[in-house]
């Protein structure tokens, strides 16, 4: 008879367990999750930020290199000192004339041909990461050259440079990248960097 007690009481026990949560219960759950919600949320915005910033940076050095290594395949010390021999104070642009010109400077983003349109081509792509080189001679009479390679992310397709201004200090250091947009609103600066190089050109 006992037994048959023990046992019932188990048997109501169970079934009060398998009856589910209590109010008490589910509020407690809702109220962690709607703590723990809006953190995880945050979380992923910022990595998604963070990448966004990585991919950027990856980029401008990739560009940066780039164009320093067109310009001193390119440039000649001959043709950037034929006005003077003097060094300079401030930097100067490179400029078309000098053998390169914006778009031997520019990334243009691949696409698959899936991924395009009927009857696009793959050459039509507008590039979207660009770069500006800057020079300084910096001794009398010598091939010895500071290059400043300023990549850019354009904010429209149609952008086109408004200005480009470089500064450095007493000791050579640069203290001042920007590159001005048409798009730009109040001056606003769309370098995302410079990368320096002291160097000499081709003759």
């Amino acid at each position: 008879m006992m037994n048959a007690m023990q046992n019932t009481g188990v048997m109501e026990v169970r079934a009060r367990r398998a009856g589910g949560f209590s109010l008490i219960e589910l509020l407690i759950a809702l109220g962690i999750l709607g703590i723990a919600l809006p953190m995880i949320g945050t979380a992923f915005l910022a990595g998604a930020v963070e990448n966004k910033e990585s991919i950027d940076t990856t980029m401008c050095v990739m560009v940066a290199e780039n164009a320093l290594a067109v310009v001193r395949s390119r440039v000649t010390h001959a043709g950037l000192c034929s006005g003077s021999s003097d060094r300079m104070n401030s930097f100067k642009r490179i400029k078309s004339s000098d053998g390169v010109n914006l778009e031997d400077l520019a990334w243009k983003p691949l696409k698959r041909q899936d991924d395009l349109p009927d009857g696009e081509d793959e050459q039509e792509d507008e590039w979207f990461f660009s770069c500006v080189v800057v020079y300084r001679r910096l001794a009398d009479n010598a091939n010895d050259y500071l290059l400043v390679a300023v990549p850019f992310k354009k904010f429209t397709e149609s952008d086109t440079i408004s200005s480009v201004e470089v500064a450095a200090n007493s000791d050579g250091q640069i203290t001042k990248c920007e590159v001005k947009l048409s798009s730009a609103e109040d001056g606003e600066s769309a370098a995302l960097g410079f990368l320096a190089t002291r160097t000499a050109l081709r003759p």
